[in-house]
């Protein structure tokens, strides 16, 4: 029995099912680690179990692979409900809230807001582009009434006027 083969191992049973599961169970850890909806520094435990039932003279047996794993689940979320009866009838609501916002969260929601802020302005062959809607916000230009004269004579008269000289000194 010096041949490899010949024995058994974690890579060799099931066909390397053992390690394939081993490893899908990994791949879920790893992404729960990722994920900032779950505690950072708990631990996320991989179970491997091998189950190795002999037959009564000892040469059979069946062997069951079972791989699990224990992840932390999503932070908790509480919420502020109210309860009463409207119309005769029971009526709630309420609204989540998070409890805690992370660093890297905090840092991206700041960046956002700061990026939103400001519009990238493109200018095009002389034709100003905006990333978002502009408003302006210049007071307007302030436009003296419209005067309505038919002859010449009129407006001599109107510009003659003492309120229409202090208007326009000099």
């Amino acid at each position: 029995m010096s041949d490899n083969a010949d024995f058994m191992t974690l890579t060799t049973l099931a066909g390397g099912s053992a390690v394939e599961l081993f490893d899908a169970e990994l791949e879920k850890a790893l992404k729960n680690i990722a994920d900032v909806n779950t505690p950072a520094e708990k631990a996320r435990v991989i179970m491997v179990q091998v189950r190795i039932t002999p037959n009564a003279k000892r040469e059979l047996g069946d062997v069951t692979v079972s791989v699990a794993s224990k992840l932390p689940s999503f932070e908790a979320v509480s919420t502020v409900a109210y309860f009463g009866r409207h119309n005769g009838r029971h009526h709630r609501g309420g609204h989540a809230r998070r409890q805690t916002v992370n660093g890297e969260a905090m840092k991206i929601l700041v960046e956002t807001a700061q990026a939103a802020k400001e519009p990238t302005l493109l200018d095009v062959g002389g034709v100003t582009f905006s990333s978002r809607e502009l408003y302006d916000t210049r007071e307007p230009t302030p436009h003296p009434p419209t005067i309505a004269l038919g002859t010449l004579t009129g407006l001599v008269d109107y510009v003659t006027r003492p309120t229409c000289r202090s208007a326009f000194p000099g």
